[in-house]
């Protein structure tokens, strides 16, 4: 078995579903264009509905107005404001099936994740699906299963990339990083490679359980907001520390080596190429 999926049944959803595939222009992009037309700054839409920065993440695709929201930057957009919310419903929808896959999955609800996730198979990204089939074969102790899902997942055209900005919150990607933490150590647990289910275990923490909103309700901005606990706060704090010393110290080494000898230079590229390894394990940690 290469991924999850749904039973015939329970797949029906994707059919009937939210119309999130072969979409033409998406909702935030429509309303980028018709507040250019209209010749509006984000300001000047944003003016007595929300805060101003709020159209800036509306219009990115991070941030979903709320129904009451929606209908008021309809009307002063001058669009059919039935159909601008009928055209924002299936995103709407999707935010709502995140966070509650997030909440079923901190609380490990996996009878709540796989309904949900079979009620809203047509709302979901292909990485998600497979990623969250991967947790649950996990959690059924098929770690066959597991990593035939989780592999799907990385191979997923829609998976996260750096190179790509992924459509979703800060908190969702969080989300979805803790899922795939969870799963590696549970794998790794039920194969007997218990070091690296603590190393997992310990991403997952700190990925903390987050569950944001993601939708603008009104003026100042988000209905809900990301938390972090003071513990995870400090640790990320430390861990920028720790890269900018690192940072400091391969400047430091580099501009040693325009005074350096032949052998000299090369012990000091050696210490900066050491160095350089120690900033990107710093970075997994906190990024």
């Amino acid at each position: 078995m290469t991924g999850w999926e749904p039973s015939p049944v329970q797949s029906r959803s994707a059919v009937h579903g939210a119309g999130l595939t072969g979409v033409g222009v998406l909702p935030w992009q429509q309303l980028q264009m018709a507040r250019t037309r209209l010749g509006l700054s984000r300001s000047d839409l944003a003016r007595g509905i929300v805060g101003a920065s709020a159209i800036s993440h509306i219009e990115a695709g991070r941030a979903i107005p709320s129904e009451t929201v929606l209908e008021q930057l309809g009307q002063r957009l001058q669009v059919d404001v039935a159909k601008w919310k009928a055209d924002w419903a299936p995103w709407r929808r999707r935010a709502q099936v995140r966070k509650t896959l997030a909440r079923a999955t901190s609380a490990g609800d996996w009878a709540n994740v796989a309904s949900t996730l079979a009620d809203a198979w047509g709302v979901l990204t292909r990485f998600e699906r497979h990623l969250y089939g991967a947790l649950l074969h996990a959690a059924r102790g098929d770690t066959s299963s597991a990593s035939g899902s989780l592999q799907a997942a990385w191979f997923a055209e829609d998976a996260p990339r750096p190179e790509v900005t992924w459509p979703g919150t800060a908190a969702e990607v969080r989300a979805l990083e803790r899922a795939e933490a969870l799963c590696l150590a549970e794998i790794a647990r039920q194969s007997g490679r218990t070091h690296a289910a603590a190393y997992w275990d310990t991403r997952a923490r700190r990925r903390g359980c987050y569950t944001e909103a993601n939708e603008i309700s009104g003026p100042g901005g988000r209905g809900a907001t990301m938390s972090m606990t003071g513990e995870e706060l400090g640790y990320q704090d430390a861990m920028r520390q720790v890269e900018r010393a690192l940072r400091r110290r391969a400047k430091a080494l580099e501009e040693m080596e325009a005074d350096a000898s032949e052998e000299q230079l090369a012990l000091l590229q050696a210490r900066k190429a050491e160095v350089e390894h120690l900033i990107g394990v710093v970075q997994s940690l906190h990024r």
